[in-house]
C-alpha cells in the first residue's frame, strides 16, 4: 500500500500540472480523475520500487484485475469500483500493469519501435482509461487518446533523463544515442551534451506529431471537459518545448514550470486554442486518425483496435 491513501491528496501532491487543469472539471469528474490517477500512480511507484525480477506486487495487481478473480487489494478494489461506475477498460488497465512490470529494474530501449511500445504501455493505456471518465464513449476516439498518452510519456523521457539514468534506465533509443554518451553528458562532457541535445530535439519532434494528432481528437471530448484536457496538454507540452528554448544541456536539471509560467499558460489556453484544432472541433465530422501515426503504431506492435470504450 502507498504511504498516501487519499486519492485527491496524492493527486494534488504528485501531479501539480494535471491537478491544476483538473480544477476545470465538475466535482464528480475531479474525484474520478483523482481516483484513476491514484491507481496509475500506485502501480508506477510499485515498478520504481521493484528490483529487477522482483515483480510480485505488480503480478498480484495483474492477477486481481482478472474479472474471474475476487480482488482483495484496496487499490485494485477502488479501481474496480471506479471502472464499474464509469465503464473503464479492464484490458487497458491490465496492459498498463503488464508494461510497468516489464519496466522494473534497469532498461535500455533499442529503437523507436520499442520506445513507442513502451510509451503506449505505460501512458497510452492511461489515455484509454481516461476516455469514459471524460464522458467519451465513441470508440473512434481511442487512437487519439493513445496519442496524447504517448506524447506525455515522450515529454517525460526528455524531462527525466538524469533521474532515469541514475536508475539504470535509458529510454532514448540506443539506435539514436548510446547510454555511455548520455552518462558522459550528465557528467558534463560538452560534446556529449551537444549530442544528447540533438536527440532530445528528435524525441520532442516525435512527441509533437502525437500532440498535434491528439488535439484534433479533442473533437470527441464533451465541451464541458475539453478545456481542462487542453490545459493539461498545453502545460505538459510546454515542459518539453521549453527545453528546446533553454541553453544546451538544460535537461541535466529536471524541468518544471514555475507558478508564473503556469498562470500565463492558463490565461492563454483558457480562451485561446490552436486555430487548426478549433476549426476541427467545430466540424460536423469527426477527425480521422493519421495514417502515418497508424503506421508507426503498427510497426511498434501496438494493436489498439481491441481497446474499446465499454
Amino acid at each position: 500500500m502507498p504511504s498516501e491513501s487519499n486519492p485527491a491528496a496524492l493527486f494534488r501532491a504528485k501531479s501539480r500540472t494535471f491537478s491544476l487543469a483538473a480544477k476545470l472539471f465538475s466535482r464528480n469528474d475531479q474525484h474520478a480523475v483523482a481516483r484513476l490517477y491514484y491507481f496509475c500512480r500506485v502501480l508506477d511507484d510499485l515498478a520504481d520500487a521493484s528490483e529487477q525480477g522482483e515483480t510480485a506486487a505488480l503480478e498480484r495487481v495483474i492477477y486481481e484485475l482478472d474479472p474471474a478473480v475476487t480482488a482483495t487489494d484496496p487499490v485494485v478494489l477502488d479501481f474496480l469500483d471506479l471502472a464499474a461506475k464509469r465503464g473503464l477498460s479492464l484490458e487497458a488497465a491490465t496492459l498498463l500493469a503488464q508494461a510497468l512490470r516489464a519496466d522494473c529494474g534497469t532498461r535500455q530501449v533499442k529503437n523507436e519501435n520499442e520506445l513507442l511500445s513502451f510509451a503506449f504501455g505505460v501512458a497510452g493505456t492511461a489515455g484509454v482509461l481516461m476516455c469514459p471518465v471524460l464522458g467519451v464513449r465513441d470508440p473512434r476516439a481511442i487512437p487519439f487518446a493513445v496519442d496524447l498518452g504517448i506524447a506525455f510519456q515522450l515529454t517525460n523521457i526528455a524531462r527525466d533523463i538524469p533521474e532515469d539514468a541514475n536508475l539504470g534506465r535509458y529510454y532514448l533509443p540506443q539506435e539514436w544515442i548510446a547510454p555511455a554518451v548520455i552518462e558522459a553528458a550528465i557528467a558534463g562532457d560538452a560534446d556529449s551534451i551537444e549530442k544528447v541535445d540533438a536527440v532530445i530535439q528528435q524525441l520532442l519532434s516525435l512527441a509533437e506529431s502525437f500532440y498535434e494528432s491528439a488535439l484534433s481528437g479533442f473533437w470527441f471530448i464533451p465541451r464541458r471537459n475539453r478545456r481542462a484536457v487542453l490545459l493539461a496538454a498545453m502545460l505538459y507540452r510546454e515542459i518539453g518545448q521549453s527545453l528546446l528554448q533553454l541553453e544546451g544541456g538544460a535537461w541535466r536539471k529536471r524541468r518544471t514550470l514555475s507558478t508564473s509560467e503556469k498562470i500565463k499558460l492558463c490565461l492563454r489556453n483558457l480562451w485561446i486554442a490552436p486555430p487548426a484544432a478549433v476549426k476541427q472541433w467545430s466540424s460536423a465530422s469527426p477527425p480521422v486518425h493519421s495514417f502515418e501515426l497508424n503506421q508507426k503504431l503498427e510497426a511498434a506492435g501496438i494493436n489498439i483496435s481491441s481497446l474499446k470504450t465499454p
